[in-house]
């Protein structure tokens, strides 16, 4: 997905056991990526939002041009989320409102 520098991305994490079982008290080990490096230049930001269903947040704004990508390794399970893939464009390269179509 194509996006301007500057905006943020919001992902919903699920914690979750190795037998699907929702898992909130947890901390996660994540790390944010550019075009396939690690990068220290970008922060990630994760936080709770629904304690029963065991929801994160977790959310990056794209400062540089290039493929952003994070992973968040849950700390207790061991569980790893990785999360889509955002390309990072000039304002020109990216549509501000794109047809939508919905298969019916």
């Amino acid at each position: 997905m194509k996006i301007k520098t500057g905006y943020t991305v919001y992902e919903l994490v699920v914690s979750v056991d190795p037998d699907n079982n929702p898992v909130s008290a947890t901390t996660f080990t994540n790390e944010v990526f550019i075009d396939g490096l690690p990068t220290t230049g970008i922060t990630l930001s994760v936080s709770f939002s629904d304690s029963s269903k065991a929801i994160f947040v977790a959310s990056f704004s794209g400062s540089t041009f290039g493929s952003h990508q994070f992973h968040m390794k849950n700390d207790l399970t061991n569980v790893i989320y990785v999360s889509d893939s955002y390309e990072v464009s000039p304002d020109l390269e990216v549509d501000t409102s794109p047809t939508i179509f919905v298969g019916l």
